[in-house]
């Protein structure tokens, strides 16, 4: 996770400026709105990321009853689970995005 989430997190801002600057010069709708989109997902998956981190670091505090430790880490496998698939997701919708980037210049 410490290893990711700054990758993660400074990718998103490539997307939130650069990209983002780059698609509104276009003027085209279609790609704006699309970028737009995947943009709305950022805030969620960074929420989820940092989410994750806090509840590692309640995890690995010692600080909980056994009982509620196993019911803590099975809720994190889910979140993990279910982050993963959002990445995931996400990821698939950019690569359409930037497939259409690609033609547009192309064309």
């Amino acid at each position: 996770l410490d290893s990711i989430r700054p990758w993660l997190f400074k990718h998103f801002e490539r997307e939130e400026t650069i990209l983002l600057g780059m698609v509104e010069e276009l003027e085209e709708p279609r790609l704006l709105s699309s970028l737009n989109s995947l943009l709305l997902e950022h805030a969620d998956l960074r929420n989820r990321m940092v989410q994750i981190g806090e509840h590692i670091n309640e995890l690995k505090s010692g600080n909980m009853a056994r009982y509620r430790w196993d019911a803590s880490a099975n809720d994190m496998r889910a979140h993990l689970t279910h982050t993963r698939m959002l990445l995931s997701a996400h990821t698939g919708m950019e690569n359409d995005l930037f497939a259409e980037l690609r033609r547009y210049f192309a064309g």
